[in-house]
C-alpha cells in the first residue's frame, strides 16, 4: 500500500469513528514530490456551516466560499480536523500536506457536478436564497466557484465527496416554495430556516408568518392539496434517493474528468440532530400553535 492510498484509506477510517488507522502507515513512499493535497467536496455538512458559533447565521464564514474562506477555513469542520490528521502523517514520511474545503452551503450534487464542468456555473437554490433574502444580484458571488474548483481539484491527491442529503431534502422542499398554496410555502420557509441552523420556534414563527400573511387564499382545497403533496413525497422517497445517488456519481464522474489520478473517498450521511433536544415536546408546541391559527382561519372563513 503506498502513501496515497494509505491517506485514502486512512479518511475513509476515521469519518468511520476510527482515528487509530492513521497509525497505519506506508513503507513505501513513491511520491518524488513530497508534497500531498486533499481537497474536500460537500454541503454545508462540510463546510462548517453553523460551527463559527455566529448568532446571525448570515454573517456565517461557510454561507460564501471565497479566497479568505480557503485562507482561513471553519477549524471545527471534518476536513480541517483531518488536514490536521493528514498534516502528522505526512511529516512521519518526510510530505508536506494541504487540505483545501470547495464544500459548498446549499448546494446539491446536482449542482456541484455543475459548477465542475461549467464555467460561472451558479446553484439553484443557493441563487434563490441569495436572490430572495439577501437582494437582486447578490447570488453573482457564486461564479467563482468553478475557478476555484479548476485551481484545487486538478493538483489533488485525495478528494472526499460528501453530498446527497440537499438532493434529497430540496427535491421535496423546492415544489413548495414556489408553491401558490399558503400551506404548503409556509412549510417550505420552515423547513428551509431549519435547514439552516434556526431553532425550531424560529423557524415555525417563519412558516405561520407565511400563512398568517395569506390566510384569506386559504381554503379547504388548500389542506387537500397540502395533504396529497406530503402523500406523494412518501411515495416516491425511494425514487428521490435513487436519484441523489445518480447525482452523487455524476460529481465523482465529473472530478475524474479533472483529474483522473485522483483518489476519490465518498462519505455517507450521518444523523445531524442533537439527540439530547425534546424534539417531541417542541414539535407539540409548534402543532398547538398551527392548530391555534388554522382555527383562527377556519372561524373566519365560516364567519364570512
Amino acid at each position: 500500500m503506498n502513501f496515497k492510498k494509505t491517506l485514502a484509506f486512512c479518511l475513509s477510517a476515521m469519518l468511520l469513528g476510527s482515528a487509530s488507522y492513521l497509525n497505519v502507515f506506508a513503507d513505501d513512499v513513491k511520491n518524488e514530490t513530497k508534497e500531498y493535497d486533499y481537497v474536500a467536496i460537500g454541503d454545508s455538512i462540510s463546510a462548517g456551516f453553523g460551527l463559527a458559533g455566529l448568532a446571525d447565521l448570515a454573517k456565517d464564514p461557510a454561507l460564501i466560499l471565497n479566497e479568505e474562506l480557503l485562507n482561513s477555513p471553519v477549524a471545527n469542520a471534518y476536513p480541517a480536523v483531518f488536514g490536521t490528521y493528514l498534516d502528522e502523517l505526512a511529516k512521519s514520511k518526510g510530505y508536506t500536506s494541504t487540505a483545501t474545503n470547495l464544500s459548498l452551503t446549499a448546494y446539491r450534487a446536482l449542482d456541484i457536478a455543475k459548477v465542475i464542468k461549467e464555467a460561472k456555473s451558479k446553484g439553484e437554490i443557493a441563487t434563490m436564497i441569495f436572490e430572495n433574502f439577501v437582494g437582486e444580484g447578490s447570488s453573482k458571488v457564486l461564479e467563482d466557484y468553478n475557478k476555484f474548483y479548476m485551481e484545487y481539484l486538478t493538483k489533488a491527491e485525495l478528494v472526499s465527496i460528501q453530498l446527497g442529503g440537499n438532493d434529497i431534502v430540496m427535491a421535496a422542499i423546492e415544489p413548495m416554495i414556489y408553491s401558490e398554496n399558503p400551506i404548503l410555502r409556509g412549510t417550505a420557509v420552515s423547513m428551509m430556516l431549519t435547514l439552516f441552523g434556526e431553532d425550531l420556534k424560529t423557524s415555525v414563527g417563519g412558516g405561520l408568518q407565511v400563512i398568517e400573511q395569506n390566510k384569506d387564499k386559504i381554503t379547504a382545497a388548500s389542506f387537500k392539496e397540502a395533504e396529497e403533496y406530503f402523500k406523494s413525497i412518501n411515495n416516491n422517497s425511494e425514487q428521490l434517493v435513487i436519484n441523489a445517488t445518480e447525482n452523487v456519481k455524476n460529481v465523482i464522474a465529473a472530478v475524474k474528468e479533472v483529474n483522473p489520478d485522483a483518489d476519490i473517498a465518498v462519505i455517507g450521511m450521518f444523523n445531524p440532530y442533537d439527540t439530547s433536544f425534546d424534539y417531541k415536546a417542541e414539535l407539540a408546541k409548534a402543532e398547538k400553535a398551527a392548530g391555534a391559527l388554522i382555527n383562527e382561519v377556519i372561524k373566519q372563513k365560516l364567519a364570512e
